[in-house]
């Protein structure tokens, strides 16, 4: 991909009002377990990389394998991971709005 500049875009519709567009370019993805306090922690890509194929391999042609596999590489290179360890409560999605946010700034 040389010298591009790579942007992730998820695009769907708003739940609650389906007539609405939206596309919003993927700055950070986080994965969540459940656990007896909160914590999170930016994950490598060799950690990532498991937890992404999980949610994303399905029986497929070779074809599509290999477009899946291009586009983690891409995922893995250019957009932080993150695993939430968590309680059930507010404080845990405070803490990773306030994680995320700042480590992707600027």
């Amino acid at each position: 991909f040389g010298s591009s500049v790579i942007f992730l875009v998820i695009i769907g519709f708003k739940i609650s009002n389906s007539s609405i567009f939206f596309s919003k370019i993927v700055k950070a993805i986080c994965f969540i377990e459940q656990a007896q306090t909160n914590s999170i922690r930016k994950l490598s890509p060799i950690e990532a990389l498991p937890r992404l194929l999980e949610q994303t391999m399905r029986r497929a042609g070779e074809a599509k394998t290999s477009r899946l596999l291009e586009l983690l590489d891409i995922l893995l290179t250019t957009t932080p991971i993150y695993l939430l360890s968590c309680l059930p409560n507010e404080q845990a999605a405070i803490l990773a709005h306030d994680t995320m946010n700042k480590q992707t700034e600027g």
